[in-house]
């Protein structure tokens, strides 16, 4: 399990636990950090039309106390 502060991103505290994440963000591709929402309410920031059961790990936020994610 991984905690993610208010001041970073998903992705960020992902890829320092698996350096070996992949995005692309920083590139100007969308959608390549998209991973399934197993449990709890997303904030979903960014890119429109997204699934309640998908999360962008780079912008998105827990809407609930807590999300858990498939990765």
């Amino acid at each position: 399990m991984l905690s993610v502060p208010a001041n970073r991103t998903a992705l960020d505290v992902m890829r320092d636990s698996d350096p070996t994440t992949t995005y692309s963000c920083q590139q100007g591709f969308c959608g390549t950090c998209k991973v399934k929402v197993l449990a709890g309410q997303v904030d979903h920031r960014g890119r429109a039309g997204q699934a309640d059961d998908e999360m962008l790990v780079c912008v998105s936020r827990a809407k609930s106390g807590r999300v858990v994610i498939d990765v």
